[in-house]
């Protein structure tokens, strides 16, 4: 029980992007799907948003934020539910 009370407060932590516990997680929850280069001429990481619509617990958004920063890229976010919506952010 106590086990489990533990779990659910780390689960309602939100983890700084640079902490060990979101590096260890992005490494468990990714992979390359290609060889094909990196575009390092890019402006921006696009985000496809499907199905996480959140921030709280979403793996594939901090990964995007992540490899914004790393490129020094914006992060755009694309979402198409009801009606295409989209969001720019600067890089910081």
């Amino acid at each position: 029980m106590e086990r489990n009370a533990r779990n659910c407060r780390s689960h309602n932590t939100m983890h700084r992007l640079d902490s060990p516990f979101v590096t260890d997680q992005l490494a468990l929850r990714t992979a390359p799907l290609n060889g094909a280069p990196e575009r390092s001429a890019g402006a921006y990481v696009l985000y496809w948003m499907q199905a996480t619509h959140r921030f709280e617990e979403n793996w594939a958004l901090r990964l995007a934020t992540l490899e914004a920063d790393r490129l020094a890229f914006g992060l755009d976010s694309c979402s198409a539910l009801n009606q295409p919506s989209r969001t720019v952010m600067k890089p910081r």
